[in-house]
């Protein structure tokens, strides 16, 4: 009996490790990332209140993305743009691979993957 529960908890901590998602840490997250195609550029800083903030500033032309909503939680970031160039709304959903790498699921008037390195 003792086995069999010890096999359990070992199977279900690894299952939990391997399939978790990594938690945020907002302080990692501050600093420039750069997409891995021609798209918007993402930056991170906290005010003097110390609340993250997030910008998007175009890759083609640097006009900055409307930031319509912001919010983040432990495992995701979500933004809602609009593009003023082209007038597209998107909704983008950031997940963090690596303490430099985001994944960001883009659904709206375009939709795609993207993923972000950090740079500084």
């Amino acid at each position: 009996m003792k086995n069999l529960f010890l096999f359990l908890v070992c199977v279900f901590g690894t299952s939990t490790i391997a399939f978790g998602q990594q938690s945020i840490n907002t302080d990692e997250l501050i600093g420039y990332w750069k997409p891995d195609q021609k798209a918007g550029q993402l930056f991170f800083w906290k005010d003097v209140n110390g609340v993250l903030q997030v910008q998007e500033i175009s890759g083609t032309d640097g006009e900055p993305f409307i930031v319509r909503d912001f919010r983040i939680n432990e495992e995701s970031i979500y933004v809602k743009l609009l593009l003023p160039a082209t007038n597209y709304n998107t909704k983008n959903y950031f997940t963090l691979i690596d303490n430099k790498t985001l994944k960001c699921e883009v659904t709206g008037d375009w939709t795609g993957t993207l993923i972000y390195s950090k740079i500084k």
